[in-house]
């Protein structure tokens, strides 16, 4: 929270802060119905990940800036329809972001449809998934692959700033942060907490621990089978924190890196 100054002279830089936040937040907004919108034209079944997810799932109002002044990610998992409109839907998002401004960066996890295990890139750093002709999901990071249970995949609809998106449910949310390379990064552990005690508080709305265990097997199949991958990882998320968080997120270096590198 911005604490109000007390000069005549930082009471109006403050007041001129405050609309500009108010402008951003307006264009954040419409821009993620552009998103929204876009997705839903194509047939796009998609989920909402990562910090934008956390917020709309424990029911925290989002700004258009992290408190680091960097635009917060739209970060997403596409599960279907088929990759032709995924890659229909990617280039109708890159024309709607020319000229935007407050247009948050897009990073789609998109889904592998195969009824085959998918030939695994030898420096891959972040697993990925696979869907078969039976809608059947499978966790995959090189030659490691593990059956994802159905109903931890279910879609749901949660608000973030009063509009609508599809998410999993917050069980599935908060593990995902662990699969994704065998660990959870250090810089998220503040959101995860909350993200835990939202759970904690609303049990009896959560799906059971146990449907949980192939996501923790497939953890520690990571960690155990590739180490150093793991250690690469760890070393990458580690200098972001350290640098206070600016180098990652869609725009950075790291999340670029990294997602070079990434199954497909």
């Amino acid at each position: 929270m911005i604490e109000k100054p007390r000069s005549a002279r930082g009471n109006v830089l403050f007041e001129r802060r405050l609309r500009i936040n108010e402008i951003e937040n307006t264009q954040f907004n419409d821009n993620l119905r552009t998103i929204d919108t876009i997705l839903k034209k194509y047939k796009i079944e998609y989920s909402l990940v990562g910090g934008l997810a956390m917020k709309a799932i424990i029911g925290e109002k989002v700004n258009a800036r992290r408190e680091n002044g960097t635009i917060y990610d739209f970060d997403a998992v596409v599960l279907g329809p088929d990759k032709k409109s995924i890659e229909n839907a990617l280039k109708e998002l890159e024309k709607a972001k020319k000229g935007k401004k407050m247009f948050p960066e897009i990073g789609i996890e998109p889904i592998n449809f195969s009824d085959s295990p998918i030939p695994a890139k030898p420096f891959a750093l972040l697993s990925s998934m696979r869907k078969n002709t039976r809608g059947e999901y499978f966790f995959t990071y090189r030659d490691i692959e593990v059956v994802v249970p159905s109903e931890t995949m279910k879609l749901k609809t949660v608000l973030l700033n009063g509009i609508e998106f599809p998410c999993f449910s917050s069980k599935t949310i908060l593990y995902r942060y662990l699969v994704r390379g065998g660990m959870m990064k250090e810089k998220d552990d503040g959101k995860l907490v909350k993200l835990a005690d939202f759970i904690i508080a609303h049990e009896h709305d959560q799906l059971d621990d146990s449907l949980y265990a192939p996501y923790l097997e497939f953890a520690e199949q990571i960690r155990a089978r590739y180490p150093l991958p793991i250690n690469v990882f760890d070393f990458f998320w580690k200098l972001d924190h350290l640098m206070g968080d600016g180098i990652s997120g869609s725009a950075g270096f790291i999340y670029g890196l990294i997602h070079l590198f990434r199954e497909s």
